[in-house]
Formats: structure tokens, C-alpha cells, sequence
């Protein structure tokens, strides 16, 4: 079965309409969020056992492993290989300590992704930054990892000099918006999604 995908800003009642027309349903609501991190003076959790290390060459099976652990089964979430995740990195501008990964005992338990390279903001002209993606393994969510991992994102991409930060979360996972409204996370816009079965 295949599925396409529409996302829409709430404003756009006319396109929504002309989706419905052809058999779109909403399914979703994306939260895009943003964070001032100019003001955040950051400490990273402890988390015991838990540590964090920087994507290093030939990994990129290591990270697509991680990702597709993290998001198996999860709403349009198609699973990677190392070829998609080298082409993203180059796609992105990524150098390969822009993704950090959390780690106990040898293994990769998790990772944030952060794109420094996001320009300026239009109307107040501060550095942007980005936080791509992030995923905690199953077995160790609600631990403290998403948070460590979170913190030590924001941290890297302040020493890069970004004020502000943004992320895109779907409403449909409560724990990801609580933590990101807890480190300070703000409404910013929303992306309806749409969707039509087609297969």
C-alpha cells in the first residue's frame, strides 16, 4: 500500500479544501518550535553510563541503524541505509561532529542531529540552528537519554555561535514535546499533514 503526503500551513483553507476534494485526510499536526538559546546558560544531564560521541567517518551504517531502532513503525518513517545517510549529511552541509550519538556499554542508544548551517533569521537577523532529528532506543526511553542528548545538541550548536534554534515535533508524541517544552521550546507555527492512501 502506498501513501502520499500533503503538509499544509493552517492558513492555507483553500488547498486544504481542494486535498479533501481528492481524498486527503488530515492525519497529523507538526509542531514547529523554537528555542532562544542566547539567553540558556546549559548544563548537560548525567546520566549514569550514558555518554555522548560525534558521528565519525564510516559510520553512517552505525547512525542509520540507530535511526531506524528509534523510529521503526513510526507515522511515514521509511528506513535508511548508510548510502541515504551519507547523501543527507552532504545534502545538509553536515560535517560529521554535527550528529552526536548517546552510548552505554559500546552501544549506540541514540543521537542528535543538528544542522548549524541555517542562515539568519528574517526579521531579527540572529544566527539560526537547527535540530534535525532525534531518537532515543526504545529500551532506554524515559531515562534521561533524549535529554542528554537534547542538551548536549543545544550546547554544541551554541558553541557555534547559534541564537536561535529550531525543531519541527509531531503532537503525536507527548514525552518529545514535554521535553522540548521543558529546555524551553516555544509554539512557533504548525504544519497540518494530509494524507491519501493511493495503492
Amino acid at each position: 500500500m502506498r501513501k502520499a503526503h500533503v503538509g499544509l500551513s493552517p492558513t492555507d483553507s483553500d488547498l486544504a479544501g481542494t486535498l479533501s476534494g481528492l481524498g486527503f485526510n488530515q492525519v497529523r499536526v507538526h509542531y514547529e518550535l523554537r528555542l532562544d538559546l542566547s539567553k540558556l546558560v546549559l548544563q548537560i544531564a548525567e546520566v549514569p553510563g550514558v555518554t555522548c560521541c560525534c558521528l565519525e567517518a564510516g559510520e553512517e551504517g552505525n547512525l542509520a541503524r540507530i535511526q531506524n531502532r528509534c523510529f521503526a513503525g513510526t507515522w511515514a518513517y521509511n528506513p535508511n541505509k548508510a548510502g541515504d545517510i551519507r547523501w543527507r549529511l552532504e545534502v545538509k552541509g553536515n560535517s560529521l561532529g554535527d550528529v552526536i550519538f548517546a552510548e552505554k556499554a559500546g552501544e549506540y542508544i541514540g543521537y542528535c542531529w543538528t544542522v548549524p548551517n541555517c542562515g539568519r533569521d528574517s526579521s531579527t537577523g540572529r544566527n539560526k540552528g537547527q535540530i534535525y532529528m532525534m531518537g532515543v532506543a526504545p529500551a532506554f526511553r524515559g531515562k534521561g537519554v533524549g535529554r542528554k542528548l537534547l542538551q548536549a545538541g543545544l550546547s554544541y550548536l551554541q558553541s557555534k555561535g547559534k541564537e536561535i534554534i529550531d525543531l519541527t515535533v509531531d503532537n503525536g508524541n507527548p514525552p518529545a514535546v514535554k521535553l522540548y517544552d521543558s529546555q524551553g521550546f516555544r509554539l512557533r507555527d504548525k504544519t497540518l499533514w494530509y494524507e491519501k492512501i493511493i495503492g
